[in-house]
């Protein structure tokens, strides 16, 4: 595989955001180990051992602004064309993709492949962790410091929610309210064409994909933080990945959210490597 200079392979491995036990962290380590040896990523270094406390109701949240912030400086200076991101927690989005928006004067379809909406605020949030308010601070609302941070906010018309089906009831009423547009893990198995179809019509150029591995079915797919019934299955992740490198230009990518394999899974992790380096292609 080729890879050109001026993308950036991410590796951020932030954790707070999803609570206050490591388990993401180990999970992206490990994907992570698997794939140095033949990816060039620029790796940010988290704490993976500590006790998160809770600061503006936010779990975490004096590690995630200092993360954020290096981030930030660090994307600031190299000015990649397309970032790919090996995280991590939800949180770990905001600086690629205000980024990726800025860059791309708000020319970016963000396709937000989750099985929840993550646009909860810190006072809305019934568990308090950032993962679960990652969308609403990149829509430039939440916490003051962390909106500061972004490189630019996106505008509701640009984000497509995709297997969400996990909603906290203040999140139904701001999609609603907003009218952001969201498809059934059902439109994505059986009409993926249209989804595509629908997103590429918007007008959009270029597209960015949130992987979080909970939109996939926990049956097919257990290795994730907050499992949830009902995914879509691996193939119908791919298709959609290839759909959208053929109808847009995809200059971004995550996988995020994943828990460590059980001890002897090794095949689990082959097959999670393979994911993630086609993604790259």
């Amino acid at each position: 595989m080729s890879f050109n200079k001026e993308d950036m392979y991410l590796f951020f491995p932030q954790w707070e955001g999803s609570g206050k036990t490591n388990e993401i962290y180990r999970g992206a380590t490990t994907l992570y180990q698997s794939l140095k040896s033949s990816i060039p990523f620029t790796e940010i270094e988290v704490e993976s051992h500590h006790e998160p406390l809770i600061e503006q109701d936010i779990v975490g949240y004096a590690h995630i602004l200092r993360y954020l912030q290096e981030v930030h400086h660090l994307l600031n200076t190299k000015k990649p064309q397309r970032i790919f991101t090996l995280g991590g927690d939800c949180g770990i989005e905001i600086a690629p993709i205000s980024f990726l928006n800025k860059r791309y004067d708000g020319d970016l379809a963000v396709i937000w492949l989750d099985a929840h909406a993550d646009v909860n605020t810190p006072q809305s949030s019934p568990s308090q962790t950032f993962h679960g308010m990652a969308l609403r601070t990149l829509l430039g609302e939440g916490n003051p410091k962390l909106v500061e941070a972004l490189f630019s906010k996106l505008l509701p018309r640009q984000i497509f929610l995709a297997g969400v089906r996990d909603l906290d009831l203040p999140e139904q009423q701001f999609i609603a309210r907003k009218q952001i547009a969201s498809f059934t893990c059902e439109q994505l198995t059986l009409h993926l064409d249209d989804v595509i179809d629908t997103i590429k019509n918007q007008g959009f150029s270029h597209a960015y994909l949130h992987i979080d591995v909970d939109v996939l079915d926990p049956l097919s797919f257990p290795y994730v933080k907050c499992p949830t019934p009902h995914g879509i299955a691996p193939e119908t992740l791919q298709r959609m990945h290839q759909g959208m490198i053929e109808s847009l230009s995809l200059v971004g990518c995550s996988i995020v959210e994943l828990t460590p394999p059980g001890e002897g899974e090794t095949q689990m992790i082959e097959q999670l490597a393979s994911l993630y380096s086609s993604f790259l292609k």
